[in-house]
């Protein structure tokens, strides 16, 4: 009966789904009405509601070749409504500056006051939109530092990627610009991307249901897809990230951390000796609760009040100075609370039955912060970010090899070629770093084989595995429809070249590095073909 049930709201909710993606396709969403209903809440001067329409024009314009390129997107609906709500809920006045010249454009966000200050620029503009509705606590696990770290490396990528739309596309090309803010941030995630899928990872950074843990879903995913020990494995490796750039990022925060790290490494020597540690801990008990029990005297002592108001304000300058006694008391009754707070850890910590769990929590805590005590930072953590993408390609490789159809195999070759051009710095592509290199070219060719296999790809070889030489420049590529990619094999002062073609218009060269020899071509010399055998 409960079966019966379950399989027929799985049915429903599969014909709710179905009957929502055919109403994209015949309902085109009217933003301009949304964004007046905003404008009328708010009072932006003119040029703001100008540039911020000609930021969703813009980015409306990009979006169909954005889908071609990346395939793994949010709706053009979703992405704009975002936006959108983001203005609604986040912005209360937004200022417009002008660049000095030579000045490098940028902005700034006040999120108390919900005000936003930058360049009169539709890029500058989204990056400080989806800068200023960021959510803190897009995270639920403990300890805190991961929590903070991990949070933070999540939303800055988001950031980045929110803009990519109109940085990449201009409604006619796709060029992955070298020019972002946060190349490691935007490329981690880009990598969540790549091992989920967007719509999940976007609704996790704008916290679409606050009752849904989004990180359980994501490691569900993952999961899924690849197993525990791969989910694990990755989760590892992005707490790890996390915290490197966290500290890389922060000097406060790195200096907590350091100064944590020594207090748990002092607790768990002592806990080596359980007994003792108990004593002590009992001692640190009475200590605390003889100054609750002094508060609660003092609270109610106007005499003793007297006293402490005067103790505690005669070595202090004026501007320090506690200025009544009404003062006093909230922060005493403060006091009183985390007095409390510490005398409840104790409690847990004398309890037999938690000992042995508190080590662990310690033991777990000291596994994390002993990155505080990393020398070269800037050299661990590219070391972990290569770490980082060898595992996303393993996973790329694991979904060429669980390709069914053309359709999947052609998804993945977009997918590899997006991923060989995401910008890793200021000067080199993921596809660039020699480590990385031997990785790639082992799943492009097992791409191009598995799409032989599903008959994606025209022959240019008797021999198939030829095929690969001449193939695997596509993922090179900038050229927004894969489909519609031709090439022609030339011959140049005895060397040879393949040509590739946007439609008719001539694109990129490469030469290639291995002998072609005439009678094991199904090809011509000189005659144009398509990659794709449509």
């Amino acid at each position: 009966m409960i079966k019966s049930i379950i399989a027929q709201l799985e049915r429903r909710r599969t014909l709710t789904k179905r009957k929502e993606k055919l109403l994209e396709k015949f309902v085109k969403k009217d933003y301009n009405n949304d964004l007046e209903e905003v404008f009328a809440k708010k009072n932006f001067p003119e040029e703001v509601k100008n540039l911020l329409q000609d930021s969703l024009y813009k980015t409306e314009n990009a979006y169909k070749d954005y889908e071609i390129v990346k395939k793994n997107v949010i709706s053009i609906d979703k992405y704009i409504q975002n936006i959108i709500n983001a203005v609604n809920i986040s912005c209360d006045e937004i200022e417009l500056i002008r660049p000095e010249p030579g000045q490098k454009e940028t902005y700034s966000i006040d999120k108390e006051n919900k005000k936003i200050v930058c360049f009169p620029s539709p890029k500058q503009l989204l990056y400080a939109i989806n800068s200023i509705q960021k959510f803190e606590d897009i995270i639920r696990i403990e300890p805190n530092f991961i929590n903070v770290a991990l949070t933070n490396t999540i939303n800055l990528g988001s950031i980045v990627n929110a803009v990519e739309p109109i940085r990449d596309f201009n409604g006619f090309s796709w060029f992955p610009a070298f020019d972002i803010e946060n190349y490691y941030y935007n490329l981690i995630y880009q990598d969540l991307i790549i091992l989920s899928n967007n719509k999940l990872i976007d609704e996790w950074v704008n916290k679409n249901d606050e009752m849904v843990d989004y990180l359980d879903l994501f490691n569900e995913d993952l999961e899924k897809k690849y197993g525990k020990k791969y989910q694990k494995e990755i989760l590892e490796l992005l707490k790890t990230i996390s915290i490197l750039l966290e500290m890389n990022r922060d000097k406060k925060y790195k200096t907590e951390l350091t100064k944590e790290k020594k207090e748990i490494k002092k607790e768990l020597e002592e806990m080596e000796d359980k007994s003792k540690y108990l004593e002590e801990i009992s001692k640190l008990k009475k200590r605390i609760e003889k100054n609750v029990k002094t508060i609660d005297i003092t609270l109610n002592d106007k005499e003793k009040l007297s006293k402490e108001y005067e103790k505690r304000n005669k070595d202090f300058p004026l501007e320090q100075k506690i200025f009544s006694k009404n003062v006093l008391k909230k922060i005493m009754a403060k006091e009183r609370e985390e007095y409390l707070l510490e005398l409840r850890k104790c409690n847990d910590k004398i309890k037999s039955k938690n000992f042995i769990k508190y080590k662990k929590e310690n033991e777990y805590k000291a596994q994390y912060l002993k990155l505080a005590g990393i020398k070269d930072l800037e050299k661990e953590i590219f070391e972990t970010i290569m770490f980082l993408q060898k595992r996303v390609l393993q996973a790329i490789k694991y979904k060429i090899k669980n390709a069914k159809s053309r359709e999947e195999i052609t998804k993945i070759i977009y997918e590899i070629r997006y991923f060989n051009l995401i910008p890793f710095d200021g000067k080199n592509r993921i596809c660039d770093l020699s480590k990385l290199k031997r990785m790639i070219s082992t799943t492009q060719n097992i791409a191009i084989e598995k799409a032989y296999e599903l008959k994606d790809f025209k022959d240019i070889f008797k021999d198939k595995s030829k095929n690969i030489n001449i193939l695997k420049y596509m993922f090179k590529l900038k050229i927004i429809r894969l489909e519609d990619v031709g090439f022609k094999l030339i011959k140049e002062n005895d060397e040879i070249f393949v040509q590739f073609y946007d439609d008719n218009v001539l694109d990129e060269k490469f030469k290639i590095d291995t002998e072609i020899v005439p009678r094991e071509l199904k090809i011509r010399f000189n005659k144009r073909v398509k990659v794709f055998d449509l």
